[in-house]
């Protein structure tokens, strides 16, 4: 699902949806079509706002340990399986924590 400045009714409904019913100030919406796309995307909107608001030290994100984030070069560097993520491990600062399920 790739709009590339384009969309369609129905995605701009569950957009107005979602925005409706999260807290005053969250009214932008990205949509990803899959989980690797979408921990990417969420990895690299994080770091260019901490890069554009004088804040280019934040580079660290929290993980669950034993996850496996998707395939994407980025969640694969925050995944916590080493057959996946071995080599990608020293691209950020990460810290794992247990997962509570």
């Amino acid at each position: 699902m790739i709009f590339a400045n384009f969309s369609h009714k129905p995605a701009i409904e569950l957009a107005e949806r979602i925005a409706g019913i999260t807290p005053e100030g969250l009214n932008k919406v990205f949509f990803a079509d899959n989980g690797s796309s979408a921990v990417e995307v969420a990895l690299k909107l994080s770091f260019q706002y901490h890069q554009q608001t004088g804040h280019p030290e934040k580079r660290k994100f929290v993980s669950i340990s034993n996850a496996y984030h998707g395939e994407t070069l980025g969640a694969l560097s925050v995944g916590d399986i080493d057959l996946y993520n071995k080599i990608y491990k020293n691209i950020q600062e990460l810290y794992y924590v247990k997962s509570t399920m």
